[in-house]
């Protein structure tokens, strides 16, 4: 408003100034008007920012700035390699995204999204229902055996009777280097997580994901980092589980032995 001449505050008054408060420039008659002026001018630049507040709410519209604030309203984080207007794009489709809440297809396709290497991801339930987004992001629905993480370690989450159905597994076809050596080389002191070449930054954005759109009843037994492509295959139950890794390890015999996970290209996120 304050850049359209004939639609300032400061300039209409005058359309509505008895003679007497007019700007009477020739009889010398100015400090009415010139009173009057001071008093309305900050006006406009007032109303000037209520409009650039409004469109600023209107991805699209408003200056980039406004996008992460847009973004926390809506529930929404911006991707690793996302355009402004990219995002501006997404933030526009809120209420359709919304919808898909708690569903394995949309846990999966927001990790898949947000990580710039667009990595295969791999949501698979206990009954055995795996939801996978490609590479190219196409979405795979197949139904395998069950997923048999801890049938031995924990037979109680497998009772058929009351089984731990809302179980899932979130498997990530890794996008970071995994960090070499053993445990006791594991400090994640230097600003990248335990175990892969993550930043905490990173760690806390996909943890935020999972457990901003899996569903409130849904228990999210480990998120699993594979740089192996065949491990995880739901046509082949000998890259899968075996029922030991509900646990790192176990008692066997009288003794603690480890469980059959794999340590050499897989890292292990357990939320609980």
């Amino acid at each position: 408003m304050a850049g359209e001449t004939d639609l300032r505050v400061r300039d209409l008054i005058e359309r509505y100034l008895p003679p007497w408060l007019a700007n009477r420039v020739q009889n010398g008659k100015t400090a009415g008007y010139r009173y009057l002026w001071g008093l309305i001018s900050p006006l406009d630049p007032l109303i000037d920012v209520l409009n650039q507040g409004l469109a600023a709410w209107f991805p699209g519209k408003g200056t980039p700035t406004a996008l992460p604030f847009i973004a926390r309203s809506r529930g929404l984080i911006r991707n690793q390699d996302e355009s402004v207007e990219e995002h501006a794009s997404r933030l526009i489709r809120w209420l359709d995204i919304w919808p898909q809440a708690a569903s394995q297809e949309l846990i999966a396709t927001s990790i898949h999204e947000f990580l710039a290497s667009r990595p295969r991801v791999r949501i698979i339930n206990r009954n055995g229902i795996w939801i996978t987004v490609e590479e190219d992001g196409s979405i795979v629905r197949q139904v395998s055996t069950a997923w048999d993480w801890d049938s031995v370690t924990h037979p109680e989450r497998n009772d058929p009777d009351e089984p731990w159905w809302s179980d899932l597994w979130i498997v990530v076809q890794s996008p970071w280097t995994h960090r070499p050596g053993g445990m006791q080389d594991l400090t994640g002191d230097d600003g990248y997580a335990i175990g892969h070449l993550a930043t905490h930054e990173e760690v806390a954005a996909v943890k935020g994901l999972i457990n901003q759109w899996k569903g409130a009843h849904s228990c999210v037994r480990a998120v699993l980092w594979t740089t192996d492509p065949d491990l995880y295959d739901p046509d082949d139950a000998g890259t899968c589980p075996d029922g030991t890794w509900g646990a790192w390890g176990m008692y066997s015999g009288g003794s603690y032995v480890a469980s059959g996970r794999d340590l050499v290209s897989t890292r292990y996120w357990e939320p609980r």
